[in-house]
């Protein structure tokens, strides 16, 4: 059995580094329904260390 979650959003914005972070903040000032999706487990991108990989 699998289980849906819906979730209605404006805006997608991929990846959480400073661009999509800070587009996110002005789309969601902006009155817009903000969804940012990440695959690390942390926030920051390349500021993050997310640019650094084994």
């Amino acid at each position: 059995m699998s289980t849906t979650k819906s979730n209605r959003t404006n805006v997608l914005i991929v990846g959480s580094g400073a661009v999509g972070v800070t587009a996110g903040i002005e789309a969601k000032e902006a009155g817009a329904q903000v969804t940012i999706l990440e695959r690390e487990s942390h926030l920051g991108g390349a500021a993050a260390g997310g640019a650094l990989r084994d």
